[in-house]
C-alpha cells in the first residue's frame, strides 16, 4: 500500500514539473542610469533560447550572455516567436554550438553580422519579409549547408555567406544584385543557380546557367558546350551556340572568347573586335590589353588599336606603369622600356654569357686547336669548348631631369581648395587646412625637389 502511495505522489510530482514552463525574463536596455523594459522577453530552456514579445529586438548584448548567465555556448536553438520585427547586428554571433534558428514572418531586417561564426549553424530559412540580406549576417558557418532564401529579398551584400559550407543554392528572380564575394570560398567549384539575369560583383564562383562577370551589366551564359551573350536587361546579344569553345569576361567593355586555342575580343554590344587568331589576351594596366601572336607580344588601346606590333620582335611585355607611362619589355637578349605609343625608351642587353658549344675535332683539328692560345680554347679527349665573354653594353647612367608631374616646377595647385587658398566649412569661408592658404602644395612625384633622377642608357 505505501509503494502504491510513494508512486502515486512521483507521478503527480512528474506531472507538475511538466507543467512549469521556463521563466520569461524582460530585455531591459540602460537609458541613463536606469534599466528600461523594451516590451522583448527571453528565456532560455534545455538549450532553447525564445525571444518573444512585439518590436524591435534591443542593439544591447544578449542578456543570457551578461554576467551570471548561461552564456551563449548553453544556446543550441533559436526560437523567436510572431511579434518580434527584427534581428540585432551581431546579437547571435559566435554562438558556437547553435544548430538551427526559427525566424518569423514578423522579421523585416536582419543586421550585419547577425549570425556570423555560428560554427554548428546546419540550416536557415529567411522569411518571407526580409528584403536584405546583410553584409557578413551569416559569414564563417562553416558547416551551414542548406539555406532557403524568398522571393521577397531584392540584394544580397557583400560577404554575406562568406566562407559557408553549402556548395548549392538558388537564387531567386526578386534579387537584383549581389555583393562582392558574398558567396565566396565556401561556394567555390559549387554551382548557383540564377533564376534571372543579376549583377554579380564576386568571379570566384562557378555559375553553370549564367555566368555574371559582367560589372557594367549582362551577363555570359552557358549551357553544356554552348556559350551566348546576354545584355542588362536580359536580352541576347549573341544566341547560344557553339561557335565559341570559352566566353569569358575580360575587362571594361570586353569579353574574351576563343575557337580552338585561338582568342579574340567581343564588345557587350557584340562586335566582334579581334577575331579568335591570337595565342593569348591579358590586361595590362588600365587601358591596354597585351596580345601574343607567333610567339611574340604585342599591346593595343581598348579600342583595338595596335600601339607595339608583334613585329618588334618582343618575347614579353609587362604592365603598363602609370608612374612613368612605360612598359617593360625582353627581346633576344635586350630588356628595356617603351612609352604607351610603343617608342623605345631604353634598350639594354641582359648580361648573360653566350652558351659553351663542344665539337667533335678530328686529330688535324685538335692539334690546330693546340696551337692557337689566342681562341681561348682547351681540347680535352677530342672535344673543343669555346668560351665567349660577357656582353656590356650600354651602361645605364643616373641623370637629373625636370620633373615630368610638375614640369620641373617643384609644386602643382591645391586640389582641396581648388588653388584658390580657401574653402568654405559650412557657410563659413576658412583657410584651405591642406595648403595653408597657399593655394599650392609640393609636388606629389618629385616632393618639391623640382626634378628626379632617371636611369637613361649609354
Amino acid at each position: 500500500m505505501m509503494k502504491k502511495t510513494v508512486y502515486i505522489c512521483l507521478a503527480l510530482c512528474f506531472l507538475a514539473l511538466q507543467n512549469v514552463k521556463a521563466e520569461k525574463k524582460p530585455w531591459r536596455t540602460r537609458v541613463g542610469y536606469d534599466l528600461v523594459d523594451t516590451g522583448i522577453y527571453w528565456e532560455l530552456n534545455s538549450g532553447v533560447l525564445t525571444i518573444s514579445g512585439n518590436g524591435p529586438m534591443p542593439s544591447s548584448y544578449g542578456p543570457w550572455d551578461g554576467h551570471g548567465a548561461p552564456g551563449k555556448d548553453a544556446v543550441y536553438k533559436i526560437v523567436i516567436e510572431q511579434g518580434v520585427t527584427n534581428v540585432s547586428a551581431d546579437i547571435f554571433a559566435k554562438h558556437r554550438n547553435l544548430k538551427s534558428i526559427i525566424l518569423p514572418t514578423s522579421i523585416t531586417s536582419i543586421g550585419n553580422k547577425a549570425f556570423s561564426e555560428c560554427k554548428n549553424l546546419q540550416s536557415i530559412v529567411i522569411p518571407n519579409s526580409v528584403s536584405t540580406i546583410p553584409k557578413y549576417a551569416f559569414s564563417l558557418c562553416e558547416n551551414l549547408v542548406s539555406v532557403t532564401i524568398p522571393n521577397s529579398v531584392t540584394s544580397i551584400e557583400e560577404y554575406a555567406f562568406l566562407a559557408c559550407g553549402f556548395t548549392n543554392i538558388t537564387i531567386p528572380s526578386s534579387v537584383v544584385s549581389i555583393g562582392y564575394e558574398a558567396f565566396s570560398k565556401g561556394i567555390k567549384g559549387g554551382v548557383i543557380t540564377l533564376s534571372k539575369l543579376i549583377n554579380v560583383g564576386n568571379k570566384e564562383y562557378a555559375i553553370v546557367n549564367e555566368i555574371n562577370q559582367i560589372p557594367l551589366g549582362g551577363s555570359v551564359v552557358r549551357e553544356e558546350k554552348k556559350y551566348g551573350l546576354k545584355d542588362v536587361k536580359g536580352q541576347w546579344i549573341i544566341p547560344l551556340a557553339t561557335d565559341y569553345s570559352s566566353m569569358e569576361y575580360l575587362v571594361d567593355n570586353f569579353v574574351k572568347v576563343a575557337v580552338q586555342n585561338k582568342y579574340g575580343i567581343v564588345t557587350l554590344d557584340g562586335k566582334e573586335l579581334v577575331p579568335p587568331e591570337l595565342d593569348s589576351i591579358e590586361k595590362c594596366g588600365k587601358g591596354f590589353l597585351r596580345y601574343k601572336l607567333n610567339g611574340s607580344w604585342g599591346v593595343m588601346n581598348y579600342q583595338g588599336k595596335i600601339i607595339i606590333d608583334t613585329d618588334r620582335g618582343y618575347t614579353s611585355i609587362g604592365d603598363f606603369k602609370s608612374f612613368n607611362k612605360r612598359f617593360a619589355y625582353t627581346m633576344n637578349g635586350y630588356k628595356g622600356e617603351c612609352d604607351a605609343t610603343g617608342r623605345q625608351i631604353s634598350k639594354i642587353k641582359v648580361d648573360t654569357p653566350r652558351q659553351s658549344t663542344s665539337v667533335a675535332s678530328s686529330s688535324s683539328s685538335s692539334s690546330s686547336a693546340s696551337n692557337s692560345n689566342s681562341n681561348n680554347a682547351s681540347t680535352t679527349g677530342g672535344t673543343q669548348t669555346i668560351v665567349v665573354e660577357h656582353q656590356h653594353q650600354p651602361v645605364p647612367v643616373q641623370e637629373w631631369h625636370a620633373c615630368i608631374g610638375c614640369g620641373g616646377m617643384g609644386t602643382m595647385g591645391c586640389d582641396f581648395c581648388g588653388g584658390s587658398g580657401t574653402r568654405y566649412v559650412g557657410d563659413n569661408l576658412r583657410r584651405c587646412s591642406r595648403c595653408n592658404g597657399r593655394g599650392i602644395i609640393p609636388c606629389n612625384v618629385c616632393y618639391g625637389n623640382k626634378g628626379q633622377y632617371v636611369t637613361v642608357y649609354k
